[in-house]
């Protein structure tokens, strides 16, 4: 029997600009943050990876 994902979570860590980073002043500037943009479709998932950022998927087989 071939298992299906049956769900999926994801996070990312990004910013508008390559050359941000967090301060004392702005501590959240770059942050992971919930990733709604991946589609599962039959024996497939999609997952759209924006320029200079680290994407985590995770999934539960059923």
């Amino acid at each position: 029997m071939a298992a299906h994902l049956a769900e999926v979570r994801s996070r990312i860590l990004t910013a508008d600009k390559l050359q941000d980073h967090n301060t004392p002043d702005a501590p959240g500037t770059v942050a992971p943050r919930i990733r709604e943009q991946v589609t599962l479709i039959p024996a497939d998932m999609g997952v759209h990876l924006p320029a200079h950022s680290f994407v985590t998927v995770e999934g539960c087989l059923a």
